[in-house]
């Protein structure tokens, strides 16, 4: 009787969840607002002429938008340019708060050279749009040591949290676990992420998102609703648009796929709470977002209104050197960036490999069958670089990272890393057991 009754409390149970954590979101974004603008300001008192003599010592590094990394592969220098420039520049004087939300910065890298080595006129101009967060860190930071002491940093941050996730992975399911969920980032342009403080901010917050995922009991009364919001607050802090959906999309993947190892859940279920996360990170994504471009409009005028709907525009569609307005042109240009070795690689390893093996080939359809979340996240890359075709197709070097999400399924097919279904009593993933009595339904 007693379990019944339960079964008949759990729609409720399921829907007062997900709304009280809905109400706490909402009070919680403008104080989250408001902290994001005291740690920009607080980054902005930093004496501008450290930052500078600081920058100015590396100014080989930032001697082309586009340099050769440690891998011999491309990184976004232009974009670090950006951000390293933040709140430097000729522009008027203002308050620490006032610049926080104008978000003056030097566009280009000759321009900044020629502002920290010579003195020259910098052309700084706001960049309103955006929070910047990231500047909240780098900017204290350059004040106190070289700028490749900011990469090296950088660096040791990200390979520590992936470390980090790989070794939360294995405990979770074993090493083919850990191989097959972090095998696709191998493959992408994984290098600016790990040397350029402005990318690997927004996959900072995935990774630590990520480890917080492996190694936490989700149940009812713990649901990951306020985590997903709290991670697409901090995305649209710290990203440039760089890879928003990988960022929401990997954590989420390994929530679903760890959630599947210990209880079934029905199809329709699963999709309903994928869309529910979703939700939560859209909340804390779109409306972090939403709220710096309505502080900078307080701050500098109606104008940034219409500046960021003229930018949305282009981003979608808008026409630009080089990009192409057919369908499927952006998908093919993210493809294309992966350029010679490493894109006949990736195609080997994820496509040919996995589908060429029977066995393989198998545990595919059955991991795709099993979680259609997963499979739903796989084909997510493909309807964002179409709606954001402009975008996509000028910043493939970067922006081709989100295959990662497509790539997922397939390597976990390839490493045989064990069908998605509830494990045994004894229980694969001790850290993070979703027991079949305490999964959420969403019907």
């Amino acid at each position: 009787m007693r379990h019944v009754i339960k079964s008949l409390e759990e729609p409720e149970i399921a829907l007062m969840d997900p709304i009280r954590k809905a109400a706490i979101a909402i009070v919680m974004a403008p104080i989250l607002a408001a902290a994001f603008m005291v740690l920009l300001a607080a980054a902005l008192a930093v004496p501008d002429k450290a930052v500078a003599r600081n920058v100015a010592e590396d100014w080989e590094l930032f001697g082309h938008a586009r340099l050769p990394s440690f891998t011999g592969r491309k990184i976004d220098v232009g974009t670090e340019c950006i951000g390293v420039s933040f709140g430097l520049g000729d522009a008027p004087h203002v308050s620490p708060f006032e610049a926080a939300a104008r978000a003056p910065v030097i566009f280009d890298c000759p321009s900044l050279l020629g502002h920290v080595l010579r003195g020259e006129t910098s052309n700084a101009g706001d960049y309103a749009r955006y929070w910047h967060g990231y500047a909240a860190i780098s900017r204290p930071l350059l004040a106190l040591m070289p700028y490749h002491d900011v990469r090296m940093l950088t660096f040791n941050a990200m390979a520590a949290l992936f470390a980090f996730l790989a070794a939360g992975l294995w405990r979770a399911g074993g090493w083919r676990l850990a191989l097959g969920a972090l095998a696709p980032f191998y493959f992408v342009n994984y290098s600016g992420f790990f040397e350029l403080w402005t990318k690997a901010a927004g996959w900072i917050v995935m990774l630590v998102a990520a480890n917080i995922i492996v190694r936490t009991t989700w149940t009812r009364a713990r649901s990951p609703y306020l985590l997903f919001f709290f991670m697409g607050a901090m995305t649209a802090y710290v990203d440039l648009l760089a890879t928003p959906l990988l960022v929401f999309g990997f954590p989420a993947a390994l929530y679903f796929l760890l959630r599947r190892r210990e209880a079934e859940e029905r199809p329709l279920d699963e999709i309903a709470h994928l869309a529910l996360i979703g939700a939560f990170w859209t909340l804390g994504y779109g409306g972090l977002w939403l709220a710096k471009i309505a502080i900078a409009a307080a701050v500098a005028g109606p104008e940034v209104w219409a500046s960021t709907v003229e930018m949305a525009s282009f981003r979608l569609n808008g026409a630009f050197e080089s990009v192409k307005l057919f369908p499927g042109a952006a998908t093919l240009e993210n493809f294309e960036a992966f350029k010679g070795l490493w894109g006949g690689l990736a195609i080997l390893a994820f496509f040919i490999a996995p589908l060429a093996r029977k066995g393989a080939r198998a545990r595919l359809v059955a991991t795709l069958r099993a979680s259609p979340a997963l499979a739903l996240l796989a084909v997510s890359p493909f309807v964002w670089f179409e709606i954001l075709s402009n975008h996509s197709q000028i910043h493939g070097l970067f922006t081709h990272a989100n295959l990662a999400l497509t790539f997922l399924p397939f390597s976990l097919a390839l490493t045989n890393a064990g069908a998605l279904r509830p494990a045994s009593t004894s229980g694969l993933h001790p850290a993070g057991r979703v027991a079949a009595t305490d999964a959420p339904r969403m019907g």
